[in-house]
């Protein structure tokens, strides 16, 4: 699973390094003080995960993930 989800961040960054890349040589300048709060909230989320993951044990992140539940599985019924 961590392969897994190491190969996608991995793909997400190269795309979006590859959009950046495109936009570079374009006429329209990239407006910064848009930008740079997604920069920052990112950065800021990627370290605070880090830093709290090792808090937090596997089956609570699931259970509190409503994502994890769907379509309502029996491990995750709503009557719980």
């Amino acid at each position: 699973m961590r392969a897994a989800v190491g190969t996608s961040l991995l793909v997400i960054t190269a795309n979006s390094l590859a959009s950046l890349a495109t936009r570079s040589g374009a006429a329209v300048s990239l407006d910064w003080a848009v930008i740079g709060p997604f920069i920052a909230t990112a950065v800021l989320g990627a370290w605070d995960g880090k830093h709290l993951a090792p808090k937090v044990s596997g089956p609570a992140c699931n259970a509190s993930s409503p994502s994890s539940c769907w379509p309502w599985p029996p491990s995750c019924s709503p009557t719980r």
